[in-house]
């Protein structure tokens, strides 16, 4: 029998609940006694997967909930990251195949967040997660990455660890068809404001090791926090032009609206930045090419999880040759808007 949540919890699928990701790679059979009894008693819910499998939800203490947690440590920036290091990347997939695509972020089981004018140009027909190469096809690799348990503590495997990650397959990428797209009712493509877009899937996304939500900035410590550095990430244009088949991450300095205004304004004289505006990088640290248009711009919290900052709007197609910043859609500034059409509230 399903139970109703209390207060303090939320129903959520079970890998996105503290401890229970140690298990979601076994049938439930397998767990100790006492997990599986205490999963049973928490159920809330029981949904379907687009594979047709079945979907467990358990009442889950909010300070449990996983949320940008990755199991894989960052190399150097401007590398191609190790397969699954940021399992919350979002591919869209269009009609049309030549298309440079867009990213998105998925922000919990059910929605991605993506730039407005990635939505606006093009139907989008569905959405890939999972995703670490782009042209990996299913058939020519093993079918799961092995993790280790835990990939902290190993300090001398780490060779071994990085053949075995660019093995690059893992669980098969989850196709997913969308039900619906809102677009920020204030959008505007001319002066790039409002470039946000919240996807809701037709079918959950399955979470596990490689398919994890990223955490949005809902606590006010959050929300006021200001990185120096953040990532971006995507299987954008590399330095070469050509995309990238394997996804790729850039470090990018923040930089101050004023400052970010004043370099812009050289480029483009229409755009008028404002607090819904964020901006970073332009330096020669990076190129930074990596980034796709409706992908993340994150960063690393106290508390060692990956916190969603910025949406890429534009400025991130220069790849470094008119060293300006990229500028982002601050997720700090709409959170409201994106938790009330991602339902994230109870």
């Amino acid at each position: 029998s399903l139970r109703e949540c209390e207060a303090e919890q939320r129903c959520v699928q079970l890998a996105q609940c503290g401890q229970y990701l140690h298990y979601v790679n076994e049938a439930p059979k397998y767990w100790p006694p006492s997990v599986r009894e205490e999963a049973l008693r928490q159920l809330c819910d029981v949904q379907r997967a687009v594979n047709g499998s079945k979907i467990y939800y358990i009442c889950c203490n909010r300070k449990e909930i996983l949320c940008g947690v990755t199991r894989v440590q960052l190399i150097a920036y401007g590398q191609q990251a190790r397969a699954y290091a940021f399992p919350w990347m979002a591919l869209l997939e269009t009609a049309v195949t030549d298309d440079l695509p867009c990213g998105g972020s998925l922000i919990n089981d059910r929605h991605i967040l993506t730039a407005a004018h990635c939505v606006k140009a093009r139907k989008i027909t569905g959405v890939r997660v999972g995703v670490h190469n782009v042209n990996a096809s299913q058939s020519d690799c093993d079918d799961r990455i092995h993790f280790k348990d835990d990939e902290y503590d190993s300090d001398e495997s780490s060779e071994e660890s990085a053949a075995e990650y660019s093995a690059s397959c893992g669980p098969p990428a989850q196709r997913i068809p969308i039900e619906k797209i809102v677009i920020h009712p204030k959008y505007s493509a001319r002066s790039k404001r409002n470039d946000l877009a919240v996807i809701r899937l037709q079918y959950p996304a399955v979470i596990g090791y490689t398919v994890i939500p990223i955490c949005l900035p809902l606590t006010e410590q959050l929300r006021a926090y200001r990185p120096s550095d953040s990532f971006v990430t995507g299987w954008g244009l590399t330095e070469t032009g050509e995309r990238s088949a394997v996804l790729r991450y850039a470090v990018m300095p923040a930089v101050s609206l004023p400052d970010c205004a004043m370099r812009i304004k050289e480029l483009d004289r229409v755009i008028v930045l404002d607090d819904g505006h964020l901006c970073a990088g332009g330096n020669n640290k990076t190129a930074h090419c990596h980034g796709d248009s409706g992908g993340p711009l994150q960063y690393v919290s106290d508390s060692t999880r990956f916190v969603l900052q910025g949406v890429v709007s534009f400025g991130v197609k220069t790849c470094g040759t008119k060293i300006a910043p990229g500028i982002f859609a601050n997720v700090t500034h709409f959170i409201d808007w994106i938790v009330q059409e991602a339902n994230m509230l109870d």
